[in-house]
């Protein structure tokens, strides 16, 4: 027998501007962390739910890796964000002679 969820309908989360990258954010206490791109600068924000107010918590000095960013984990006390960067990209090419 399947029960049901418990719980409101969905709402739009007004005042939230549109996320950068949809895949990294993190509900946590009275607001949602977000990642943005703000000045030609990637930005950790911080939404307030409560005042609509979004600030800026950490600017990267260095692009993010979409791909492997985790979706902004918080450690349950507030205190740590977790978040990746791409520090470099490289890749080698190398001949193989006498193959057999």
């Amino acid at each position: 027998m399947a029960s049901e969820t418990e719980g409101s309908e969905e709402l739009r989360v007004e005042g939230l501007p549109q996320l950068t990258y949809v895949e990294a954010w993190r509900p946590f206490g009275t607001g949602i962390y977000t990642l943005g791109f703000t000045n030609h600068k990637w930005e950790i924000d911080f939404f307030d739910l409560g005042t609509k107010k979004l600030s800026k918590v950490f600017q990267m000095e260095k692009s993010p890796d979409p791909d492997w960013m985790g979706g902004l984990p918080v450690s349950p006390d507030g205190r740590y964000l977790l978040f990746s960067q791409s520090d470099e990209i490289s890749s080698d090419l190398m001949v193989v002679e006498n193959w057999q």
